[in-house]
């Protein structure tokens, strides 16, 4: 496991500028979410579909007790969970606080995602390499430190995830038929129409219209997994 090896290429593709097609979505993998569950101890809340957040979010609790710590997950792309895992790392074992001003903002966000980013192709993800490129650069300039001097930071939460024993999986990815918008379906909602051939099912309630007439009067509806 060569992690800095691997950093290194990914700093230099975030340094080059180099871009990406937008990546597919991949099916949820429930039972894996419950093992980081219980073996991190941290609430994991699965929402895709019902909010127009992208990623995930970590959300920590403080009160007259010991803190918890909830993740929720908006959008399934590999490597997204283990982003949170890993800024859960850094709170909730580690017992480190991250300040919120600009540069030690920045230095988290690409210690956490730079953590999926090895986790992910150790496991073949290799879709997270579009996402991660991209959103380290964000951070570069604002962290004030070149990122190979997090590289043992980011060794440390890589090492405690594997401790735990539990290995991401493989996703496969999603294979989505064109979607449309039409109509009503209960709820103030509308009919999101995946076609098919000549037909065409609401992924929702599952009523069937004529392919023709969804493509006509409907509109482009977001591609959710």
């Amino acid at each position: 496991m060569n992690v800095e090896k691997m950093l290194t290429e990914l700093y230099s593709k975030a340094r080059a500028g180099v871009t990406y097609e937008p990546q597919p979505y991949a099916k949820w993998n429930k039972e894996y979410a419950r093992r980081l569950s219980e073996s991190f101890g941290v609430k994991i809340t699965l929402r895709a579909g019902r909010s127009k957040i992208r990623g995930a979010t970590l959300s920590i609790t403080t009160g007259n007790g010991p803190a918890t710590y909830e993740i929720t997950m908006y959008e399934n792309q590999p490597g997204n969970l283990e982003h949170e895992i890993a800024h859960y790392i850094q709170f909730g074992i580690f017992g480190r606080e991250c300040l919120m001003d600009r540069r030690n903002y920045a230095r988290e966000e690409i210690m956490a995602e730079s953590t999926a980013y090895v986790l992910s192709m150790m496991a073949g993800n290799q879709t997270r390499e579009a996402r991660s490129v991209p959103y380290i650069r964000r951070y570069m300039k604002d962290a004030g430190t070149e990122p190979e001097s997090l590289m043992p930071n980011i060794r440390a939460r890589v090492e405690e995830f594997m401790r735990h024993g539990v290995v991401p999986p493989k996703y496969t990815s999603i294979i989505q038929k064109p979607r449309f918008k039409y109509g009503r379906c209960g709820r103030r909602l509308r009919h999101v129409y995946e076609q098919d051939g000549d037909s065409a099912t609401c992924v929702r309630c599952r009523s069937e219209a004529p392919a023709i007439l969804v493509r006509m009067y409907g509109e482009p509806a977001p591609i959710v997994a």
